[in-house]
C-alpha cells in the first residue's frame, strides 16, 4: 500500500514520466494503484512499478496473474539499473505465491529491454482503421445490454486458449468512458479517445453486424474507428512464467482485455 504522506510523489513522479492528466491520476490511484515497488538512492525514489492481481485462464485452468503496470525510472537514473533491480524486488516478494506475471510495453523499443529480464512476447493483436459513411436512416436497432454482452464475451474468450481477463467486479479499473453495444449476435466494447473511436474488443456472428455498428458511429459524429482484436500481427503484452507448469505454453493465440486508457 502506498502512505498517504507519500500518496502525492508517486502521483507527480506517475504524471512526469507519462506526462498524463491530473484527472487520469486521480483516477487511475484511486481504482487500483496501490501496490507498489521502488528503488530509492539517498531516500529518493529511482525507479517504481506497480502490481496488480489479475485472472488467467491457460488451456482451461486458473492461474495467479500479476499485471506489472507504469514501470517508470527519473530520466536522471537511467541507464544505472535501477529499472532491473525494482523488478527482482517485486519477484522477491511474491515469489511462488504468482504463477505469471504479465506487462505492456508502452513502445516497441522496450521489447528486447524486458527480454533482458526474462520476459517474453506472449500476445499479439491485429488492427485495422476504419472510416464509416454517414447515412441519413437506419434499419437496425442497437441496444445497450451490459449483462448480455458479458455472458456472451464470455462464451467469445472461450475459443482462446489463454486469456487474461478482468472481471466485472472490477469493471471500475477500465478507466475510460466505456460502452457495451449488442447487435443481433454480435457484441462491441468501444472507448472515445479524441476523435476516434477505439473499438477494443469485438465478438462478430456476421460481417454485417460491423456495417451496423459503424453506421452508429457515423450518426453520432464520428468518422474513424479502429478496430482492435486478437491477432499475430503486432506485438503486444510481455509474459514471465513463474510456475513450471506455464514454462513452455505458447501465448500468442490467447486473449487480453486489460486496457487503462
Amino acid at each position: 500500500m502506498i502512505p498517504n504522506e507519500e500518496l502525492s510523489t508517486y502521483k507527480q513522479l506517475f504524471r512526469e514520466i507519462f506526462s498524463e492528466e491530473e484527472s487520469f491520476c486521480d483516477r487511475i490511484f484511486s481504482a487500483k494503484l496501490d501496490m507498489v515497488f521502488d528503488v530509492r538512492e539517498n531516500g529518493e525514489i529511482q525507479s517504481f512499478l506497480y502490481a496488480i492481481p489479475f485472472t488467467a485462464k491457460v488451456k482451461g485452468e486458473l492461474y495467479r496473474a500479476m499485471y506489472v503496470y507504469g514501470v517508470g525510472t527519473v530520466p536522471a537514473a537511467r541507464g544505472k539499473g535501477y529499472m532491473k533491480e525494482v523488478f527482482l524486488k517485486m519477484e522477491a516478494h511474491f515469489g511462488s505465491s504468482v504463477d505469471l506475471y504479465y506487462l505492456v510495453p508502452a513502445e516497441a523499443s522496450l521489447f528486447s529491454l524486458y527480454e533482458k529480464i526474462g520476459y517474453k512476447t506472449g500476445f499479439s493483436l491485429k488492427k485495422t482503421m476504419l472510416f464509416p459513411e454517414k447515412k441519413e436512416h437506419l434499419s437496425y436497432d442497437i441496444k445497450e445490454a451490459p449483462e448480455d454482452f458479458h455472458q456472451d464475451y464470455l462464451r467469445y474468450i472461450e475459443r482462446f486458449s489463454t486469456a487474461i481477463i478482468r472481471s466485472r467486479e472490477d469493471n471500475d479499473f477500465a478507466l475510460s468512458d466505456g460502452h457495451y453495444h449488442k447487435i443481433g449476435n454480435s457484441g462491441f466494447f468501444w472507448t472515445k479517445d479524441r476523435d476516434i473511436i477505439q473499438i477494443r474488443e469485438a465478438y462478430l456472428a456476421s460481417p454485417t453486424d460491423l456495417d451496423c455498428f459503424l453506421d452508429f458511429l457515423a450518426r453520432k459524429g464520428y468518422q474513424k474507428a479502429l478496430l482492435t482484436q486478437p491477432g499475430t500481427l503486432t506485438p503486444y503484452a510481455m509474459v514471465k512464467a513463474v510456475n513450471p507448469a506455464l514454462e513452455n505454453v505458447d501465448f500468442s493465440e490467447g486473449y487480453t482485455n486489460l486496457n487503462f486508457d
